[in-house]
This record gives C-alpha cells, sequence and structure tokens, in this order.
C-alpha cells in the first residue's frame, strides 16, 4: 500500500485550486496592473499540462520510485502556489478593509494602493520557474507507459464473482438472508404501473459480505421454486454496456457463448429470452450510478414476466436512481461472535481453540477491531493460519493494518477501489478525516466547514459553498465512506485505516510523546493525548507548512496559554481547534494568521478576544460556544468574510456594525435599537443570510423604516424570527406593530416564520395572501390581540404549525383553512396552546382537512367544548385543560358499526385535566384502534365509564396504559390487551380490579391511591408471569397481597400500605430489588436470595430489626441498603457484619440509632453515607469516635449531619449543573467529611 502514500489524495485537486485562483478575476486584475499577467497565463498552461496526467495517476497504484519522487515535488510546489497566491489575496482583503471598499475585486486599485513587495513579486517568478522546470521532467518520466503497465496490472488483479460460494464459513447473515428472500419473493400483483420489473439493492461498505449473501440467497431453493430463470452477472467499475448485456445473455442461455455482432440483435436476441419467465437477475459490484448509461441495458429486460426481480450489490446508495421501482437493503457489519466465528474457523483450522485460551482472548480482541467486517476477519484468520505461538498474534493485535504483512493488506485493496473511484476533491474530503481517532463521532456542520476552509470545495457559480461541501459530504455518506448514528457519523475502523494510509506524510494524529517521529513536510495535525505538556509546543514549532492544528475533545492540556510566538512560526494555518481545552487566553499574535478561516474555542476558559482577531480577514467560521466571552472585540466587524458566527447570542447582540459581516449566513440575535449601528438598516446588505431573529421590533418607528431592513430581498433566508417585547404598557403600540409587521415582508422562499409578541389585531397581508407559497413551519406566539387566524390551509408545503397564546381568537372555520373543502395537505404537526376564548372548531361540508396530520395538541383551551373529525394518519393526540364533552370521530369512521376495525394509526392518546368529558365510549375510542400503543387518560373528576357502558373494544397492540385521578371510574377497558406491558392505575377510588385477569404480557404495574382495594388476591395475580416490576402505594385497606404468584417479579416498591398482613406479603425468591415505604417489614424478607437491593424509609414504628434478623442474614446477594426517614429506629441489625456482599450503606435522618452493630460492617463495604444521624455521627469522628475503627477500612465516607446534608445536596446538584453543561466536565473527589469539604 505504499503506493498510495504519496499524496495523491491531495495533488490533483490542489493543482485545480491554484488553477482556479490563477483564473479569477482578482487576480487577473492583478496581474495587468503589475504587468505579470503574461507569467501568469503561462503558469496556468503549466498547470493545465499536468493535471491530466496527474488524475490518471492517481486512480492507479504508483511502483515507479522516480515518479514518486516527481509527484512528491510537484505537490510541494502545488501547496507553495498556494500558499503565495493566498498572501496576496489577504493582502487585497487588508486593503479592503482598511479603505472601507466592500466590492472584492482590483478595479478601482492601482499598484500605489496595492503594496505588493518586491519580495512577494520574486516568490511568484520563482513558483513559475520551478513548475516549468517539474514540467519538463515530465516527459523524461514516460508516464504514458507507466499508465498502461498499472492499467494492465489492475486488469489482472481485479477478481470476478460468480454464484458460486463456499458455505463454511457463512455465519451470522441468517436474518439477512430470509428479510431479502421475502422482499424478493413478496407478491407484485399490486405493483404500481406497468413495469413488470423491480429491483432491490444491497448496500453496505467494501467486505461486509454483500456478494456473499446475495449468492447464499441466489442458491436458496425457494429461489429455485419461485424464479423460472436466474442469471449472475459481475458489473464492476469497468462498465460497458455490450459487455454487460451479452453477459446476461449468455447467463440467460446457460452459458451458451453469442456469435453475434450486431448490438440490435444482441438485445432482441436478450428480449426474446426473457417472455413467458419470471426471472431474478443478479447484479454484483455495480458502481455506475449514470441512468442514461442504464437504460439500454434495462430496455430488453423489461419484457420478463411480471414479478421479475433485479438484485444489485453496491456500495453506493445513489444506485437506486438507475431504476424507477428500486428498493435498498442496507447491510451492517456483523456481531463480533459471528466474525470471531469466522476467524476461528480459519485460523485454527482443525483445531479446536479451546485448547488454546490465550490465543482465544487475543483472537476475540483482533475481532473486535475490525467491527463486523467478515472480509477482515478472513483475512486475518488466514494470515495466522495454523500458527499458534501468542507472539505472531500479537503483532497482528498491536498492529495497524497498513503495518501488516501483504497478504493483510488485502483488506484495504478491497477498499482502495472504493478510494480510487472518487474525484479528486472528494478524495481531499475523505483523506482529511484520517485526523480523527478511531470511533470518533463528528458534526456534518463541523467537518464540512473545516472542508472549507482548506478549499478542498470551490464555489460553483451563486450556489452556497456550503450547499455543495454538504453535497460532497452526502456523497460520502451514501458511497459507505461515513455511517451514521443518530446526529452524528463516523468511519468504520478499516475505513479509517484506508484514509490514514492514502495520506500518511500529509494528515497526521499524534498521540502521547510522538510528536518527534512525525516529518516537519505534515500538513495537518491533531493532538491526541490525556496530557499534553506545555513542552509538546516545542515541536509544533517545527511544522511551519501546517495548516491544520486540532486538539481534539479528549486532549486535556497541561498548559492555560499558548505562547505569543508560536502563531508567527505557524503563519500558515487555516484551520485551529482549541476547543474543550483549559486555555485561558489567546496571545495577540493570533492576529498573524492571515490565511486562517476556522477558528475554534468553544468550551474554554477564554474569556476576552484580542483586538488583533480583526486582523484575520479569510475568517469564515468563528465558534465560541460554551466560553467565557461576554462581549465581542469591536474589531470583531473586520471579518469581511465570516460566514459562521457562533457565539452566545447576547454577545452577538451587542455587536454594533455588524451589518459590516455581509457574507455572514445566521445571525442568531439581533436586537434592535434606536441608536446608529445597532437600527434595523444596519441587516440591509447582509444578503446571504439564510438564519436571523430579530428582536426589540418595537424601535423600529414605521414601516418605511422596517422596509429598510431588506429582508424581501434575502433570496437565502429560510428562517427568520420577529420579536417583539412581551407586556409593553401603551395604547398606541397596536397600530405601530401592525405597520412594522406589514414592512418585514419576508422572500416568498421563506421556508420557516416565527412571530412573537406582536400586539396588532391582525396578521399581515402577506400571510394572508398565501404569498409565503414555500413555508414549512410557522409559530405564532403570544399575539395576543389577533381575532383571527390568518388564511393557512392552501401552504401546500406546510408541515409544522404551532399556535399559542392568541387571547383574542374566539373561532376556528373555513376561513383558515382557506377553502371550503380541503385544507393543509401537507401538515404533519399542528398546536393549539393557551387559548382561553376558543369556542368553536368547525371542520368543512364533505371535506377532509390535514390528509397527512401525525400529532396533534390542544393545551389549554378550556371553552372549546368540540374537534371535528380528526384524519386516520394522526399518530399523536394530545388534549389537556380543554372543556372537551365528547371524544372526536375520525374520517369515515362516522358510520362504522362500534367495535369495527378502524384505519387509524393512532398509536399514543393522552387525555388530561378535561373537567366536562364523562365517557370514553363516544368518538374514535368506540373503533378498534389496532394501532394504539399508549393511552393515558388522567385527571378528568367526571369522567364515568362502567361495563355497563358496553366496554371499550379489545385493543391489540395497546402496550401502556395510564388511568389517574378518575374518581369516578368503576372499570377499565376489557381485558383483551394481549401486549399490555406497563400498567399505572392511582386516584380511582372506586375502580375495581378486576382487569388485571389475563395481562399475560404485563411488565410493569403500578397501584396507588386506590382506597377501596382490599386485597390483590392470589388467582387475579397468577396470570400475570411476565410480571417484574411492581409498585403498591397509598391503598390504606389493602390487606392482602399474594407475591408468591408473580414468579417473575425483580422489582417491588410497597408505600403506604399500613393494613398489610404479614401472612400474605411471602414474596419470590426472584426478587433482585426491594423498596418498603411506612408498611410494615415483617415476612417480606423471607427467602430472597436473589435480592441485590433495599430501601426501607418512613416507618416510624420502626426501633430495631428484632424480628427480621434471621431473615436478613440470609439475603446473601444483598448489595445495597438504604435506611430512610426511621426517626424511631435505635438499634441497626446486629449481625449487618454477615452481609458479605454489601457494598453500600446509606443511613439518612434516624436521629435516634444509638451506635453501628457490635460486631461492625462487612469487609465488602465500599461506601458508608451517613446523613442528619447525630447520635452516629459523634460515635464516627474521624480518630476520636468509638465506632470509628469499624468504618476506617471504608474508601469513601460521608458522614453529615442536617446542615452539612444540605450543603452536600447542593455541591450535588451544583456538579450535576456543570455535567450538564460540559459533558466531559469531570469534577471527582469530592465529598464531606464531619463537616469539611474535601
Amino acid at each position: 500500500m505504499a503506493a498510495l502514500t504519496v499524496g495523491g489524495a491531495f495533488l490533483s485537486a490542489s493543482l485545480q485550486v491554484v488553477f482556479d485562483k490563477l483564473a479569477s478575476p482578482t487576480l487577473q486584475e492583478f496581474g495587468s496592473l503589475w504587468g505579470v499577467k503574461h507569467e501568469l497565463n503561462r503558469l496556468r498552461r503549466t498547470l493545465l499540462k499536468i493535471l491530466s496526467i496527474v488524475e490518471d495517476t492517481e486512480m492507479r497504484e504508483i511502483r515507479d520510485q522516480s515518479l514518486k519522487i516527481w509527484l512528491k515535488e510537484l505537490k510541494d510546489a502545488a501547496y507553495d502556489a498556494d500558499d503565495i497566491l493566498d498572501e496576496f489575496e489577504a493582502e487585497v482583503l487588508r486593503q479592503q478593509v482598511e479603505s472601507g471598499n466592500q466590492v472584492r475585486f482590483l478595479s478601482s486599485l492601482n499598484p500605489n494602493q496595492v503594496l505588493l513587495n518586491r519580495e512577494t513579486s520574486k516568490k511568484i517568478n520563482a513558483i513559475r520557474e520551478r513548475l516549468d522546470d517539474i514540467a519538463k521532467d515530465r516527459d523524461d518520466l514516460k508516464l504514458g507507459e507507466l499508465r498502461d503497465h498499472a492499467r494492465q496490472v489492475e486488469a489482472a488483479e481485479r477478481q470476478e464473482s460468480s454464484s458460486l460460494f463456499d458455505e463454511s464459513c457463512m455465519f451470522g447473515r441468517e436474518q439477512d438472508k430470509e428479510d431479502i428472500l421475502e422482499m424478493l419473493i413478496t407478491d407484485d400483483s399490486n405493483q404500481v404501473g406497468h413495469r413488470n420489473v423491480s429491483a432491490l439493492l444491497i448496500v453496505g461498505m467494501a467486505g461486509l459480505g454483500k456478494t456473499t449473501l446475495a449468492q447464499l440467497v441466489y442458491n436458496d431453493p425457494r429461489i429455485d421454486s419461485h424464479f423460472d430463470l436466474k442469471m449472475w452477472v459481475h458489473v464492476s467499475d469497468d462498465f460497458s454496456v455490450r459487455r454487460i448485456t451479452r453477459e446476461i445473455m449468455e447467463s440467460a442461455s446457460k452459458g451458451r457463448q453469442s456469435e453475434l455482432v450486431n448490438w440490435n440483435m444482441v438485445q432482441d436476441n436478450l428480449k426474446g429470452q426473457l417472455p413467458g419467465n419470471r426471472y431474478l437477475l443478479v447484479l454484483d459490484d455495480v458502481w455506475n450510478e449514470d441512468r442514461n448509461q442504464w437504460e439500454p441495458i434495462f430496455l430488453p429486460l423489461m419484457y420478463g414476466e411480471r414479478g421479475s426481480k433485479i438484485l444489485i450489490t453496491t456500495q453506493n446508495k445513489n444506485v437506486a436512481n438507475i431504476m424507477d421501482m428500486a428498493s435498498s437493503y442496507c447491510l451492517e457489519g456483523l456481531s463480533n461472535q459471528d466474525c470471531w466465528l469466522i476467524f476461528k474457523r480459519i485460523a485454527f483450522a482443525n483445531k479446536n481453540s479451546s485448547e488454546h485460551p490465550k490465543l482465544e482472548e487475543i483472537g476475540k480482541e483482533i475481532v473486535s477491531k475490525i467491527r463486523g467486517l467478515p472480509l477482515a476477519a478472513k483475512i486475518l484468520g488466514g494470515l495466522l493460519y495454523s500458527k499458534l505461538d501468542e507472539d505472531s498474534w500479537r503483532i497482528i493485535l498491536e498492529s495497524e493494518i497498513w503495518e501488516l504483512p501483504q497478504n493483510a493488506k488485502n483488506i484495504l485493496s478491497a477498499l482502495r477501489l472504493s478510494y480510487q473511484q472518487l474525484p479528486g476533491h472528494l478524495k481531499q474530503c475523505f483523506a482529511y478525516c484520517s485526523l480523527f481517532p478511531k470511533e470518533h463521532k463528528f458534526e456534518k456542520s463541523k467537518l464540512i466547514q473545516m472542508w472549507i476552509a482548506q478549499g478542498f470545495v470551490q464555489p460553483q457559480g451563486r450556489r452556497p459553498i456550503e450547499h455543495i461541501a454538504s453535497e460532497c459530504f452526502d456523497d460520502l455518506l451514501h458511497r459507505s465512506f461515513f455511517q451514521q448514528v443518530e446526529e452524528s457519523y463516523f468511519m468504520h475502523n478499516l475505513i479509517h485505516d484506508l484514509a490514514q494510509s492514502v495520506c500518511l506524510d500529509e494528515c497526521v494524529k499524534v498521540g502521547n510523546g510522538k510528536m518527534h517521529r512525525i516529518a516537519e513536510r505534515a500538513l495537518h495535525l491533531s493532538l491526541v493525548s490525556d496530557n499534553l505538556e506545555p513542552i509538546a509546543f516545542n515541536n509544533l514549532r517545527r511544522f511551519k507548512r501546517l495548516r491544520t492544528l486540532l486538539f481534539l475533545h479528549d486532549c486535556k492540556s497541561g498548559f492555560d496559554h499558548i505562547p505569543e510566538d508560536l502563531f508567527i512560526k505557524l503563519k500558515y494555518l487555516r484551520v485551529l481547534d482549541l476547543s474543550h481545552n483549559d486555555i485561558k487566553d489567546l496571545p495577540n499574535s493570533i492576529g498573524n494568521l492571515k490565511h486562517l478561516r476556522y477558528l475554534d474555542v468553544s468550551y474554554t476558559s477564554i474569556a476576552e478576544l484580542p483586538e488583533t482577531i480583526g486582523n484575520l480577514h479569510n475568517m469564515q467560521t468563528l465558534k465560541l460556544e460554551a466560553c467565557q466571552v461576554r462581549e465581542l472585540p469591536k474589531s470583531i466587524t473586520k471579518l469581511i468574510n465570516l460566514r459562521h458566527l457562533k457565539a452566545n447570542a447576547e454577545s452577538i447582540s451587542t455587536i454594533a456594525g455588524i451589518g459590516r459581516l455581509t457574507f455572514l449566513e445566521e445571525l442568531v440575535k439581533f436586537k434592535v435599537h434606536k441608536e446608529g449601528g445597532h437600527k434595523i438598516v444596519e441587516i440591509k446588505d447582509m444578503l446571504e443570510l439564510q438564519k436571523i431573529h430579530i428582536s426589540q421590533l418595537e424601535n423600529v418607528i414605521s414601516r418605511e423604516e422596517a422596509q429598510k431592513a431588506w429582508l424581501n430581498d434575502k433570496k437565502h433566508l429560510h428562517t427568520l424570527t420577529l420579536e417583539w417585547t412581551y407586556n409593553r404598557e401603551s395604547h398606541s403600540i397596536d397600530e405601530l406593530d401592525g405597520e412594522v409587521l406589514e414592512g418585514l415582508q419576508p422572500d416568498k422562499n421563506l421556508r420557516e416564520l416565527n412571530i412573537w409578541y406582536n400586539a396588532s389585531s391582525r396578521s399581515p397581508s402577506w400571510m394572508r395572501n398565501h404569498f409565503l407559497s414555500n413555508l414549512e413551519i410557522l409559530r405564532l406566539q403570544n399575539c395576543q390581540k389577533w381575532e383571527f387566524l390568518p388564511s393557512l390551509g392552501q401552504l401546500r408545503f406546510l408541515r409544522c404549525l404551532h399556535i399559542s397564546g392568541m387571547d383574542a381568537v374566539k373561532k376556528v372555520d373555513h376561513h383558515f383553512y382557506g377553502t371550503e373543502a380541503d385544507g393543509f395537505p401537507s401538515l404533519v404537526e399542528l398546536s393549539f396552546d393557551e387559548m382561553p376564548e376558543w369556542e368553536e372548531w368547525s371542520g368543512t361540508e364533505g371535506g377532509q382537512l390535514f390528509p397527512s396530520l401525525r400529532e396533534l395538541l390542544i393545551l389549554s383551551c378550556p371553552k372549546l367544548q368540540r374537534v371535528p373529525p380528526l384524519p386516520c394518519t394522526l399518530a399523536r393526540l394530545w388534549i389537556r385543560k380543554v372543556g372537551l364533552v365528547a371524544l372526536p370521530d375520525l374520517w369515515g369512521c362516522q358510520g362504522i358499526k362500534p367495535n369495527s376495525n378502524s384505519p387509524s394509526s393512532l398509536s399514543s392518546l393522552e387525555i388530561t385535566e378535561c373537567p366536562k368529558l364523562t365517557s370514553l365510549c363516544d368518538g374514535f375510542l368506540r373503533h378498534n384502534l389496532r394501532s394504539l400503543e399508549q393511552l393515558s387518560i388522567t385527571d378528568c373528576p367526571e369522567l364515568v365509564h362502567s361495563p355497563e357502558e358496553g366496554g371499550l373494544p379489545a385493543l391489540l397492540s395497546l402496550k401502556s396504559l395510564t388511568m389517574e385521578n378518575c374518581p369516578k371510574l368503576t372499570a377499565l377497558l376489557e381485558d383483551r390487551l394481549p401486549l399490555l406491558a406497563h400498567l399505572k392505575i392511582g386516584g380511582c377510588p372506586e375502580l375495581r380490579m378486576g382487569c388485571l385477569q389475563n395481562l399475560t404480557s404485563l411488565y410493569s404495574l403500578s397501584i396507588s391511591d386506590c382506597l377501596n382495594v382490599s386485597s390483590l388476591p392470589e388467582e387475579t395475580l397468577f396470570n400475570l408471569t411476565a410480571l417484574e416490576e411492581l409498585t403498591v402505594s397509598g391503598c390504606r385497606e389493602l390487606a392482602m397481597l399474594q407475591f408468591q404468584a408473580l414468579v417473575s417479579l425483580k422489582h417491588l416498591t410497597v408505600e403506604n400500605c399500613p393494613m398489610l398482613e404479614s401472612s400474605s406479603l411471602l414474596a419470590s425468591s426472584s426478587l433482585e430489588y426491594l423498596e418498603i415505604n411506612n408498611t410494615p417489614l415483617a415476612g417480606l424478607l423471607h427467602n430472597l436470595t436473589s435480592l441485590s437491593a433495599l430501601r426501607i424509609h418512613s416507618c416510624p414504628e420502626m426501633t430495631s430489626f428484632a424480628r427480621e434478623e434471621e431473615e436478613l442474614q440470609k439475603l446473601t446477594s444483598l448489595q445495597s441498603l438504604h435506611i430512610y426517614d426511621c426517626v424511631n429506629l435505635q438499634f441497626l441489625p446486629a449481625a449487618l457484619d454477615r452481609l458479605t456482599s454489601l457494598e453500600r450503606l446509606y443511613l439518612q435522618n434516624c436521629p435516634q440509632i444509638q451506635s453501628l452493630p457490635e460486631n461492625g460492617l462487612p469487609s465488602s463495604l465500599n461506601i458508608l453515607d451517613i446523613r442528619n444521624c447525630p447520635m452516629l455521627q459523634q460515635r464516627c469522628r474521624k480518630h476520636e469516635g468509638p465506632d470509628w475503627p469499624k468504618i476506617a477500612h471504608i474508601p469513601k465516607l460521608d458522614v453529615l449531619t442536617s446542615s452539612e446534608s444540605h450543603i452536600a445536596n447542593k455541591t450535588e446538584e451544583m456538579l450535576e449543573l456543570l455535567a450538564s453543561i460540559s459533558s466531559d466536565a469531570a469534577v471527582a473527589g469530592i465529598g464531606v467529611y464531619d463537616g469539611i469539604l474535601y
């Protein structure tokens, strides 16, 4: 793989950047002014000749040593040329800032204004001559011959696939196989349109086993019985329409060679073989995603019988675009266990691995590093085939992939083809990611900002460069170079190895004490260390060409400042990330970094930025999140190229003259004032804004002044928040607020709009006439005088609508929908909140409102009594503090009989604090809601539901049910709840418990404040075979609880049940957690051999454990014991020392405890926490108390009085707050002993 380390990942793209700069209007104008335009054009021509051969060599392994040297010299020259041109651009920017000229052209400049010194002119001439010399050497290298030879070698090395495979090493793909078989064999009778053929893609990174899985499916007998014809073609990156079509035809004819030469006859022949046959065609290893090139191949294939399938294996999700009817199956890595089975079968051959336990242990560690890649398991297993010496295995374990013998490098060879297919700029972007450690999760936005700062992504016309960079990122994601986990991304370990292998000398990641090993020619450097000493800066000064310096998140430095001269030495830095560090200040020399485009000092102790920050005219991204900076320097407005400013909203809002930052894309808060520098006109020229929040709009005095913001000219603006100050006391604000809002009309392409605290009496005209036709999200908050909601129903892209605090709205009708029929075709989320006067919500005649709605919230609308029929698409409904008298119905269900099936998608329903609701038997609950999984009905005092009403239908999918504070409720649902796993009943004194029968899936049950419940008899509990968690609280009449019937019970809480009889409290031996609160303890501890945690609190009758002593000694698994608020407890269990598994003991608010047991505490105890137990505290005083010798051996001690306990609690709250502020903040070793914080 050494052939990949020549810097090819960066070379052609770097040359292209220089080439593009030479063509820029700025540089061309400069060339004319200084008489070097001819020289610059000669340089462009030289680069153009070099570029073609460089791009070709990047696609090949370079074995010729002279060519490697030539490429390195060319690369060095390219970077030097880029630096020189960048210096000139920086000088132009400086001149613009000083002159106040924001126009980035030199048409108004002359040689006297641009102070480009003679040294820079010499550099330009020198680099041209240097590149000319390199270009002359090109002919001596005979690159054409080398190129042809490389192609021959690669063609010989390319391995084709077939449908045959070895089943002996197939592990872990059984479920994948079944899933794919089901998708292939599924009846396509409902297939849309005239197409007979559909496609299924198996997508995943190289080495995951896509081909092997396809072979496994292809050879399954069910495929033979379902399809009349099977064909297999290996496509590869060598795409040829004629070859692929001919191979499909030969596969269809069972291998008969075709002598047809005429292309039309080849297609006719294939077409003729397909009618009457339902076929399966496997296209293995597809790279080409060009639909037009695939069209002639697919044309004859469309003549197969209905249900024919094409199975495609690929690394690129975009390949799905080659066919209309294509779906994807994303293949994941194998489990470590399955990879181990593959590895073991090959490495140990016919030997028994259990006879070599040390090798098994090492082998499993090796397997864990390959992250589920079966190819790697096979290759590494083969590398260790029949080698039974520990040293050989450890070498593999401790080495990086590219350091291993040649056989192991085949892993990277399998991945390399994916890399070679990338265009030059994507190779740069991918290789740059090697700076991050393995397993590192990165943010998309942060990475693309770094790419832009390095020039890896170049502008294309008027498109925002971030959009272009985002497409680059998505391209790498679709090609399986990145993997997504929630909102973050990471690279598979072996993909990371590939990235490192292609740029070992340019992108360098440094751990502890290894910086001295790095070559000075490194361009990009990341520091990954748990303790970076100041001496590291001495080494950093060596890297004078450095363009990237990252202090990664786990790099906790041993310094709090940066040497003044460091940024003088590292003058070519483009990206500097100091985030998540202990640094307290930045040196003034930061202003020397004229090339710097990305600076991140987030999560540091920096409280102030130097004024020299204003010298960084190239700066594109400045991040100051969660640091101590509260006021930005005045010079911040000199950063005229700044695109992203991430800082505290309040500090940004204080910047006077922020309008100079005309490239800024987001302004998190702009506070309008009446003085200069903060007026609304300030944002006029910020035409690149994509997101802005404007507050204190009451300081705009007229519509005309509002129009000076030029919001309607901001074509990129997609998110706008308009905010007035809440609760203003003035009678004249109504009309003014309306005029100002009219003047703030945005561009019609706006996608998200928020209007807060506007005091006018009506919405603006530009909201009422469907002008905002592209709007997707709208939030109207506390526009308390608006009497009518604007007409929004015909906004066809509106997905989310949130309306709150609209005090004057009384009616919502067809004016809101904008039609007498349908409305809101795309709306997914709808919420109404705090609308105290809203009385009427009417639907439309025969229309279907909200056909896409998934979530509806109606909160704090006390006068609203009825809701129109809701769409069957609704998945979540939450109604709180609403005057509802009956539940709404569903579209099309009004005529359906009760208990019949409903097409509803409703999965979550919550109804709370609806004082007028009396019955659940009206509306949609009458129907079988087969999708309903969560139902919660609370605080409905008039709700009456009894079996006499006919009962609710079976809710066959219901998993969670909560019924609380419904005092008139006498019965629950029918007992046909086969999937119910969580049931919570509380504050329903009239409720009968017969509903608990037959809940065989119930996992957790909570019963609280049900005063009429006197028993939970054995016959009721017997069928709760899955119950693991039970809470019984506040059932003061409860006397019988037959716990022994609950054979699976693990977690039991009993609170405030004083009437419980001890004879009924025999719990299951499977119990692991027991909590007792104000309830008799006797009988509960019998035979609890699995109990690991016991909590006893608020038992005022308890003075000792005399009755429980014998049972306590049998708690052999007990690890944690809590005793809280037992105010009369005097004696702890005498035999505590016999609890040999006990690790944690907590005693709190037990003031009568006199001492520790005579025999002391168990030696296993690690934590002892005593709070507000004054008598015991005196006896446990350090070195003085008589009980001190009994606890001196315990590692962690907290012995606190009441006041000290309060302080400790506050300290813990503070630590929790700090932890929430920064997940990396670790505050350890804090405790209190005898009132002393340590």
